[in-house]
């Protein structure tokens, strides 16, 4: 999330997508985040939702622009013009043949975006189709957001190590990093391996705000190295060069971190 709170800060212009059957849960998580930048960010959602939602909370419904697209290509117009009749406005297209219906499109109107984020899709791949025919700025940006209910979920015995990454984690007061220690004895409590440690950083990731860098080690089984890896949000994590202990491994991974911060 704190990814995607970055991406709307930095975009010019933001849609906020949900499919036809969205959730409330869905259309809340849509109105919080347009609350980060309310005068750049557009939510594209069903009206019952809006309109229920706006009641609750005592909220005006957003302006809505339509727009009336007329193909001139299939029905050439020579004239328009429009009056107000009895409370209806009628608009006149003039023309000297048959006039096509299927040349008229009318359709709300969404500004164009840099940034599209799309919430409650079973797969980005609907998400995907759902968004295509949007207007873009330039080489726009997707960001999916999966549904709870469709990522993965953690094994018992992953989630018993996810437990205790997290009570052997501690964030760093020099920097914008979190570091944590697996021992052995985690290993064994657990039943889990070292495979699973960065999973288990991502999907505490997607739980909770957590630093940019995170710092793994661990000691396990009969290895007598103390191995690690450096995970990076959006990134691939970085295996660490093997230390005697956590200390060694905590000092050379902090002059890493100082190197790469003066490059």
């Amino acid at each position: 999330m704190h990814e995607l709170k970055d991406a709307i800060l930095e975009a010019s212009s933001v849609l906020l997508v949900l499919p036809e059957e969205t959730t409330d849960k869905d259309y809340l998580a849509a109105l919080q985040l347009q609350k980060l930048a309310p005068e750049k960010t557009h939510v594209i959602a069903p009206e019952a939702h809006e309109r229920f939602w706006g009641e609750v909370f005592k909220v005006e419904p957003a302006k809505k622009e339509f727009t009336i697209t007329v193909n001139t290509e299939i029905s050439p117009i020579e004239e328009l013009r429009y009056e107000r009749v009895n409370g209806s406005i009628v608009i006149y297209l003039s023309h000297r043949n048959k006039f096509n219906k299927s040349a008229v499109v009318l359709q709300e109107h969404v500004p164009a975006a840099d940034l599209i984020v799309t919430l409650g899709f079973a797969s980005r791949e609907s998400a995907e189709r759902a968004i295509e025919a949007l207007p873009r700025k330039g080489a726009a940006r997707h960001i999916w957001v999966p549904d709870a209910g469709t990522q993965k979920k953690l094994e018992s015995v992953s989630a018993n190590l996810l437990g205790r990454l997290i009570v052997r984690s501690r964030p760093d007061p020099d920097g914008d990093a979190l570091w944590s220690f697996v021992t052995r004895e985690d290993f064994e409590k657990t039943g889990a391996s070292p495979d699973v440690l960065p999973e288990l950083v991502d999907k505490l990731a997607s739980l909770a705000e957590i630093p940019k860098t995170v710092l793994v080690f661990w000691q396990y089984g009969e290895e007598v190295e103390t191995n690690g890896f450096l995970w990076s949000r959006g990134k691939p994590p970085v295996r660490l060069a093997p230390s005697a202990n956590f200390i060694e491994a905590e000092v050379s991974a902090r002059k890493l971190l100082r190197e790469a911060s003066l490059r």
